[in-house]
């Protein structure tokens, strides 16, 4: 187990909002995205965006995805998005409890079934916009 997975493990497991969950979350890091590029009328107004990544995605070439569990769902052209993907968007950066305002690409998950899935499936998601992450933690 890696100090990342250690770490975030440390944070328990909540039940989704939705009936399709991730399968055995490797570990939770609640976030923020803020300062949206472009994208979506939706996800612009939604913004500052509040969510929890509930696990990793890894795609052939090496990359890896983050699955982020919405804190509020988003209607986006009549389609109820309650998942986005983040990656980071420069060389070097780094998905991590430390992380303070990081480029971040976002997708939206477009069919929940990827959270199924083992490896990433482009497929199943939508690129919408580029934003600024943030780790966040609430000590209420």
């Amino acid at each position: 187990m890696t100090i990342f997975s250690k770490i975030l493990s440390l944070f328990g497991s909540s039940e989704s909002k939705e009936q399709v969950q991730a399968s055995a979350p490797r570990f939770r890091l609640p976030i923020e995205i803020t300062k949206l590029v472009d994208g979506p009328d939706a996800l612009l107004q939604a913004a500052p965006i509040k969510g929890v990544i509930v696990d990793r995605k890894n795609s052939d070439d090496g990359s890896e995805y983050y699955l982020v569990d919405l804190d509020a769902e988003l209607l986006i052209d009549d389609v109820a998005i309650n998942y986005l993907l983040i990656s980071t968007n420069l060389v070097g950066g780094a998905i991590s409890p430390g992380m303070t305002e990081l480029a971040v690409n976002i997708a939206l998950v477009v069919d929940e079934s990827l959270l199924h899935d083992s490896a990433m499936n482009f497929s199943k998601s939508k690129f919408a916009t580029v934003g600024f992450a943030t780790a966040v933690f609430d000590n209420n």
